[in-house]
């Protein structure tokens, strides 16, 4: 039989485990609640990744946002090489120049064509089908 002594340290243990254990999961719940976005500035990353495209299997290109500028990265297995840094200006320059330059997309294409056949379709189900 377990002395009394024993009971009380067994007792105590479970309730020293008990506290600490509650606390860590109650700081657990409390910061994804109110640090949404980590432990740093609230909404804020100053690492952004804007693109990423694969090459082949385990190698891509990843062009990323840092604070001042932009950086095109080759990403491979085991490592990640800096292939060409573009300053922020520049980037947001070429952006706007080649959004300009570009013609209408797939979807105005499509909009384009269908767009006699909608209405078409939406005429005839007004007028009962009849012309």
């Amino acid at each position: 039989m377990m002395t009394p002594e024993l009971v009380t340290a067994a007792m105590k243990m479970i309730g020293v485990l008990v506290l600490i254990v509650g606390g860590l999961l109650a700081f657990n719940v409390y910061s994804k609640r109110f640090f949404k976005n980590g432990l740093g500035a609230a909404g804020h990353k100053a690492v952004r990744v804007l693109e990423n495209t694969p090459l082949g299997i385990k190698k891509s290109i990843a062009l990323v946002k840092v604070p001042g500028a932009v950086l095109v990265l080759g990403v491979t297995h085991d490592r990640i090489s800096l292939l060409n840094r573009i300053d922020e200006p520049t980037f947001e320059a070429s952006l706007e120049t080649s959004s300009t330059d570009r013609g209408p997309s797939f979807k105005e294409h499509l909009r384009r064509l269908s767009g006699g056949l909608q209405r078409k379709v939406v005429d005839a189900d007004l007028t009962g089908g009849c012309e």
